[in-house]
């Protein structure tokens, strides 16, 4: 239980729990809030001011074994596994879009209730290394806010940390954090390299390119090193921006 509201779901075969952040949810350790758990016929009924679950004990999360109902407004059930509408979250990117955009869940919902699955993201070792998930883990967040939209984006930042932004005099003339630069320029294994590096270290750059003269298909071997480089610093990356964030 993580508030009346919000609760982690996770199941692992061996019964290994995941204490470690994740790309997505930073921080776990909410003040406690006033549950009641009883066991009746093979199942968990964990119950708050707001919600109900019902969970088969010691079997994997499926629709029949899981369930959660609203106690508030305006008191829907959601059974695991099954599709749900919401009033949805972001995309990454923009690029190529023109018209409609499909975007991720979010936590918000006509329906009351909303689920985040956090089962592929990666985790965050103790020094800031990249860790590893069992592939079949499955590590969900259930958000049962009714109505309260605010309530749910509040605490869903209390879990994932305010967004890294840079304080507004910082920014200047700022268009975009993807980098290509070269769409006209010369061929040059050395740019290339810098152009690879400035996408690396950099915590607000990416790399993005296609159709240009430098794709990697021509230069393959140039980026392949800073792949594994890239991937060992990200979570010192980003566990630094949080801590920068003004």
């Amino acid at each position: 239980m993580l508030t009346p509201c919000l609760i982690r779901m996770e199941f692992e075969d061996q019964g290994i729990f995941e204490d470690r952040a994740s790309q997505m949810v930073f921080y776990r350790g909410l003040p406690k809030c006033d549950f009641t758990v009883n066991q009746t016929e093979g199942y968990i009924l964990l119950r708050t001011e707001a919600l109900e679950l019902k969970y088969q004990m010691g079997q994997r999360f499926r629709e029949e074994t899981l369930s959660v109902k609203l106690l508030i407004d305006p008191a829907s059930a959601y059974h695991y596994g099954e599709e749900f509408e919401d009033l949805g979250g972001t995309a990454k990117t923009l690029d190529f879009t023109s018209f409609a955009c499909l975007v991720d869940h979010g936590v918000c919902s006509r329906n009351g209730f909303s689920v985040l699955d956090d089962s592929k993201t990666v985790v965050l070792d103790d020094d800031g290394s990249v860790g590893v998930r069992n592939d079949n883990t499955i590590d969900a967040y259930f958000f049962g806010y009714g109505f309260d939209y605010l309530g749910a984006v509040k605490d869903f930042y209390r879990i994932t940390g305010a967004p890294p932004l840079l304080p507004a005099y910082a920014l200047g003339n700022w268009w975009s954090h993807d980098i290509g630069g070269h769409m006209r320029g010369r061929h040059d294994d050395m740019r290339y390299i810098r152009w690879v590096q400035l996408g690396v270290f950099p915590p607000i750059n990416r790399l993005h390119s296609s159709n240009m003269i430098f794709i990697f298909k021509e230069n393959g071997s140039i980026p392949s090193p800073f792949a594994p480089l890239q991937a060992s610093i990200c979570g010192c990356v980003i566990s630094c921006s949080r801590i920068c964030t003004p």
